[in-house]
């Protein structure tokens, strides 16, 4: 097993460790006796920072979750874990933009640098893969290269015009499809948030070069950038104000209308430091009716307000594994999907095998891809 240490800010690496399973039998496998002591010297450097592993679907996932898990709730290690998809990690690792991103490191190790990246920004690590990489089975093979390749390009930036991207963490290959934006400013934008230990506020962007008054309007509402944390779990204190951050700077509000959505605030009774909480939006649905009023440049940007700034589908964190035998009628489970058909769909839930939803059990049948263009 690969053991690597990333910050989490940035997904950068900062130390690397390996240890390895022995096969004991058919079936079972066993860590070799100086992981307990290399994961417990890992773990303390994160200090008081969150410290998630991730654990690659594979071969012998099962067993690795198993004795991270007896870990923590020995209480050897504070920290919690994440089963991640090991599709094209692989692939990338022999890549050149592998190669270029992670010089002198070695393939292995670049796999594992993918795969915990992942849970840090998912986007930024697919969209790095080649889309026939990414399926399961062979069909994907079979369709038009070149327009597998055309296809996921507009899917990216139709995912990243719906719910943005930060800043300080977006990789190349996703900055570049952003609004705005092109190869060379992308590569701008990663060379000043390493130069100048991040990107502190949307306002900051108009000094990095390529990026004029054009570019910035047309770029700054898809570019968030959050103070210390994203906005993925409601807030139970109020944000911090500072003379660099501004809370709508981690928002779909666009800072040409910032004026206008700190009128709506102060309409619902609220100000700056109440985004992000959970009652904002309820103090919002109150003045819907006023808001109308005013016409649709303001009912646009109450809507953006109104909307939860929540990270929705984030990773499951585990401290334990869930095994079949402890599952009972009623539980609800959470799962990731790994592959549909037209009778239902697998599921992967933690139990060491995919669980499988009958079509006639679903609420509707099973999703089709759909594009829009706007």
């Amino acid at each position: 097993m690969t053991v690597l240490r990333l910050c989490v800010n940035s997904g950068d690496l900062l130390q690397t460790a390996v240890f390895y399973f022995r096969r004991l039998n058919a079936k079972n496998w066993c860590p070799d006796e100086r992981a307990e002591e290399i994961l417990k010297t890992l773990v303390s450097k994160a200090l008081n920072s969150p410290f998630v592993i991730a654990i690659g679907n594979g071969t012998a996932s099962r067993e690795t979750q198993v004795f991270i898990a007896s870990l923590i709730q020995r209480g050897v290690i504070a920290a919690k874990f994440c089963v991640v998809s090991e599709c094209g990690a692989s692939v990338y690792s022999t890549t050149e933009l592998a190669a270029e991103e992670l010089s002198g490191i070695d393939i292995n190790l670049r796999s594992a640098v993918s795969l915990a990246r992942r849970i840090i920004d998912p986007i930024s690590e697919y969209v790095k893969i080649a889309p026939k990489h990414l399926g399961v089975g062979l069909y994907q093979h079979s369709v038009n290269e070149k327009r597998l390749d055309e296809m996921l390009d507009i899917v990216v930036r139709e995912c990243v015009s719906n719910v943005g991207v930060d800043v300080n963490v977006a990789s190349l290959q996703v900055l570049q499809r952003v609004s705005g934006l092109n190869k060379k400013t992308a590569a701008n934008i990663i060379k000043y948030r390493q130069d100048n230990a991040g990107i502190k506020s949307r306002e900051e962007l108009k000094k990095i070069n390529g990026i004029g008054p054009k570019c910035f309007e047309h770029c700054a509402g898809f570019l968030y950038v959050y103070n210390g944390k994203r906005l993925n779990a409601p807030a139970k204190k109020k944000i911090k104000l500072s003379k660099e951050f501004n809370p709508l700077d981690a928002t779909p509000v666009h800072p040409e209308s910032y004026q206008i959505a700190k009128q709506i605030l102060e309409y619902a009774g609220a100000d700056l430091t109440h985004i992000g909480q959970n009652n904002l939006y309820q103090m919002l649905a109150v003045i819907e009716e006023r808001i109308r009023e005013r016409g649709p440049e303001w009912l646009s940007v109450w809507e953006l307000l109104s909307n939860p700034f929540v990270r929705k589908n984030a990773p499951v964190l585990l401290t334990n594994v869930l095994e079949m035998k402890s599952l009972k009628v009623g539980d609800i489970l959470e799962g990731v999907v790994r592959n549909h058909a037209n009778f239902g769909i697998f599921i992967d839930i933690g139990v060491g095998f995919n669980a499988l939803a009958h079509s006639s059990t679903l609420l509707s049948v099973v999703p089709e891809v759909k594009i829009s263009f706007c």
